[in-house]
């Protein structure tokens, strides 16, 4: 049973890419230490890294079932998601 399309797969690949986008930047640019936004990024980060993994294996899965084909959005959000988990696992070392 489908539960999430591939749009919405799509949708929330680049939310979660826009999430550690902003991320970097406020670490490497902006240098805003609000108390709130200090609490939401460290209520927030562990669990959409976890998010992360899942829609890349989830858009991994849909993306070989649909035999990469470029037309459809889980091979967007596979290309997206394995960026994002580039830069985010450069950033730790």
């Amino acid at each position: 049973m489908n539960f999430i399309t591939n749009k919405k797969l799509f949708v929330f690949s680049l939310a979660l890419v826009m999430y550690f986008l902003f991320l970097y930047l406020n670490a490497d640019a902006f240098h805003l230490e609000y108390t709130f936004i200090g609490v939401i990024q460290e209520v927030l980060t562990l669990p959409l890294l976890v998010m992360l993994l899942l829609l890349l294996g989830l858009s991994l899965k849909r993306t070989i079932s649909e035999r990469f084909s470029f037309i459809n959005y889980s091979f967007w959000s596979l290309l997206l998601l394995m960026v994002c988990v580039t830069f985010t696992v450069g950033s730790f070392f």
